[in-house]
């Protein structure tokens, strides 16, 4: 019995391995920041991460860097919002991530369609990126291209958002669970200070 359960657990661990995760992690480093709630507010706190991403891609070393609230694989849950596609009569609700124009180069998640985030300058931002299976299930779109340059809302008449990229989906939680859709807003002030989340104060910083 204990042999056939070590094969089993060697056969299981065996097809994990083989399991691609979405991004490429070789040569990555992760630090987390965490800055002071009564120092930063939500400008400061952007310019903060701002100056500190430059700094660390003009190292000689450094062949990318980028931001993100959450890393793939390192927790179990995720915050969800509710968008309501431009034109649709469903709302889907949606894990959220926080990310910057850098991080999805740093990480090797692929772009299927679009642009990445403009960098950071402070100011309000009202573009999102999806990954492959959030444009599926806000725009019925499998190969994530028609979902660029369309609109969506928080359903509860919250401000517009512009799609204007679509990133390959990532297995975020677990090797052994399906990939998230995922919906990456860009680490910038909030428009609405009630209905969108402020800035984050704790963020992880990726260097390839």
């Amino acid at each position: 019995v204990v042999s056939l359960a070590s094969a089993l657990l060697l056969r299981s661990a065996h097809q994990l391995n083989e399991v691609h995760p979405g991004f490429d992690a070789r040569d990555v480093t992760v630090l987390r920041t965490l800055l002071p709630y009564a120092r930063y507010d939500d400008e400061a706190t952007v310019a903060f991460h701002a100056r500190l991403v430059e700094q660390v891609r003009a190292l000689p070393s450094v062949t990318a860097a980028g931001l993100t609230f959450q890393v793939p694989l390192t927790t179990p849950w995720m915050a969800q919002e509710v968008f309501r596609a431009e034109g649709g009569a469903r709302a889907s609700s949606l894990p959220v991530n926080v990310a910057d124009e850098g991080y999805f180069a740093a990480m090797g998640i692929p772009r299927i369609a679009g642009r990445d985030f403009r960098g950071m300058n402070g100011a309000a931002n009202d573009e999102l990126i999806l990954s492959r299976q959030a444009a599926l299930a806000l725009f019925d779109d499998a190969v994530g291209t028609a979902a660029i340059g369309r609109h969506v809302r928080l359903a509860a008449g919250g401000p517009p958002y512009t799609v204007v990229g679509v990133v390959g989906d990532v297995r975020d939680q677990h090797l052994a669970t399906a990939p998230s859709a995922i919906v990456y807003r860009p680490h910038a002030v909030p428009r609405d200070a009630i209905l969108e989340p402020g800035a984050r104060h704790t963020m992880a910083l990726v260097v390839k």
